[in-house]
């Protein structure tokens, strides 16, 4: 889970002629554990990628995102950062659960707030609704 090793691998599929045009990530690491160069040269291959019609899913982590809010991380807050690699030109998918005979969104699997990317105006009033449900304070401020 070596970002530079998610980076060789976006250089490889850039560069191939005939390249597979769905591609499956099932691993990664805590999103905070590498730096913003990083992912942002990701972010610039993956986008790339987009133009030739690639598709790259990405699990979304066993662990959901950085901590739960039943842990306090940093200053109060919750941190939601997600699993690396993370970017606007792929798609993170979750896990889901059955309870009884309904299939719901398992907790262990789940998105957050990126760090390195802003929040995109068509997610805007969904986000804002979502925190508006949230305690004050309970999710960290920037980028989401």
């Amino acid at each position: 889970s070596d970002p530079a090793g998610f980076l060789y691998w976006t250089y490889l599929v850039v560069n191939d002629t005939d390249p597979p045009l769905v591609h499956s990530i099932s691993y990664g690491e805590y999103g905070g554990s590498y730096d913003n160069a990083t992912a942002q040269r990701f972010t610039a291959e993956l986008a790339k990628l987009a133009l030739r019609g690639v598709s790259v899913l990405l699990a979304s982590g066993d662990n959901g995102v950085g901590c739960s809010r039943r842990v306090v991380c940093s200053a109060g807050s919750v941190e939601q950062e997600f699993d690396f690699p993370s970017s606007p030109y792929l798609t993170m998918v979750g896990a889901t659960q059955l309870e009884g005979d309904l299939e719901t969104g398992a907790t262990l699997s789940s998105g957050g707030f990126s760090e390195d990317y802003n929040l995109g105006t068509f997610q805007a009033d969904q986000v804002q609704a979502y925190l508006d449900k949230l305690d004050a304070g309970t999710v960290t401020a920037p980028s989401r």
